[in-house]
């Protein structure tokens, strides 16, 4: 077999999975009960902006079979999709690229009560992750398969009943790829009785390429007019916006909604230009 058939079967597999479950926020109430908890949570979603788009899923399962308690957790999550840079040798002046990514992480979730608010959630996970990129550009850093060792970590809170905290940041040693979101939630007031609508400002961090102490200035492409964004060996962006969350706490599969979406700035010379972004993730829980 050719190794590019190899390389769609790869894409294709990780796409079934699902980037990260980072754009995900599972539900989780003021009140945590003992009984007749879920025993596992997931969520898919799809995104866009001016450079990119592309898809996700994630489970998490609890191995004593109530996620909402002490206890060990294993993640599955995986994505795919399309982002596109600048380069002047190809046609249109942009390298296309198409890429999947896929995850497994066994991690530990703690459930503090009454600490700093009325509930804290904590989850740390480490495993393993393959990241593949179609990348036709031959110079390009990230390019091709590359395994490694990804750490993950989400926090959640309720600081009282009508406000809350949602936080999550990654590292994988694949590709250096990392990503930090942080989502304050306010809950308003509805018309529609057993609803839950939450609104707050949506903000995340992104970088993708060669070190984390490592500048694109020193990129072998830096400057040059042919190559811009992860062509040039690094490329992190931060992306500043809104956030809903719609909830219908008794609705376990499809009750669980969030939309995401503002402005976007690459942070390094070679980034490109600014533009926007916009996502949309589905939570689900099972009893």
């Amino acid at each position: 077999m050719h190794v590019s058939s190899l390389r769609a079967l790869l894409f294709a597999a990780l796409s079934l999975l699902g980037v990260s479950s980072a754009h995900a926020q599972v539900y989780f109430p003021s009140t945590l009960p003992t009984t007749g908890a879920p025993w596992a949570e997931g969520w898919m979603g799809f995104g866009g902006q001016n450079n990119w788009y592309g898809g996700w899923a994630g489970f998490n399962y609890a191995f004593n079979h109530n996620a909402w308690s002490d206890g060990f957790i294993l993640r599955g999550e995986g994505g795919g999709g399309h982002y596109d840079y600048t380069n002047t040798n190809f046609p249109g002046g942009f390298v296309n690229v198409t890429y999947g990514t896929g995850a497994a992480l066994l991690g530990y979730r703690k459930v503090l009560n009454g600490f700093i608010g009325q509930t804290m959630v904590l989850t740390g996970l480490v495993g393993a992750e393959v990241q593949d990129h179609n990348n036709p550009d031959t110079t390009a850093a990230v390019r091709g398969t590359q395994w490694g060792v990804k750490f993950a970590a989400d926090v959640y809170t309720r600081l009282t009943q009508y406000q809350d905290f949602f936080g999550q940041a990654s590292f994988s040693s694949a590709f250096d790829t990392w990503l930090v979101v942080a989502r304050p939630g306010w809950l308003l007031p509805t018309f529609v009785s057993g609803t839950e609508l939450w609104i707050g400002p949506d903000m995340q961090v992104f970088g993708i390429g060669q070190g984390w102490t490592r500048n694109a200035s020193h990129c072998p492409n830096a400057g040059s007019p042919l190559q811009g964004g992860i062509g040039s060996c690094k490329y992190d962006e931060g992306k500043i916006g809104g956030f809903l969350h719609f909830i219908i706490p008794n609705q376990p599969l499809f009750g669980d909604w969030l939309i995401a979406g503002g402005y976007r700035k690459p942070l390094l010379a070679n980034g490109g230009g600014d533009g926007y972004y916009a996502q949309i993730n589905v939570s689900f829980r099972f009893y």
